[in-house]
């Protein structure tokens, strides 16, 4: 319904999903990314290491439980960013779509990340002077308060002007 509205898929994850950023640290060979601590509401299993980016150490490992509470603790240690390697972006979405220095397109909005496409942005990044690259990734569905009248909610936030 919303694309045949003429709404962007953009919009779409702007409005319906949060997002996560990501700068690539070339001497790591990482991504860094915030660390927000309401990422971790639902507790989870880590699958990779937890990595201060600020210092490059290791605040949790593999297989660690990480909860609010926990997050919340490494946050007051002034925990800012972490690092992400390119194995933990691989089927995450992103929301904008990426272009390269010649204008081409890598990846659409709403795509998922893969091996190549990872591959691609890296190969971007050798050859690009000023080394940055910056990624947008949906993270999950944002807690929307839409009444009873679906459609008509959803109009007036896709046809207002941001």
């Amino acid at each position: 319904i919303l694309f045949a509205l003429g709404i962007t898929r953009e919009k779409i994850i702007k409005n319906f999903y949060s997002t996560s950023k990501y700068n690539y640290d070339e001497k790591n060979s990482k991504w860094v990314t915030s660390f927000d601590i309401n990422n971790y509401k639902r507790p989870i299993k880590l699958a990779f290491d937890l990595i201060d980016a600020k210092n490059n150490k290791k605040l949790l490992s593999k297989g660690e439980k990480l909860n609010f509470i926990i997050a919340k603790k490494l946050e007051e240690k002034n925990l800012k960013e972490i690092f992400v390697t390119n194995e933990e972006l691989i089927g995450k979405y992103t929301s904008k779509d990426l272009i390269d220095k010649n204008n081409n397109l890598i990846l659409s909005s709403g795509s998922d990340f893969n091996e190549e496409v990872i591959e691609k942005i890296r190969n971007e990044l050798s050859e690009a002077k000023d080394k940055k690259f910056i990624i947008e990734t949906d993270d999950m569905i944002k807690p929307t308060q839409l009444g009873r009248n679906f459609l008509n909610e959803l109009l007036q936030i896709f046809m207002r002007d941001d």
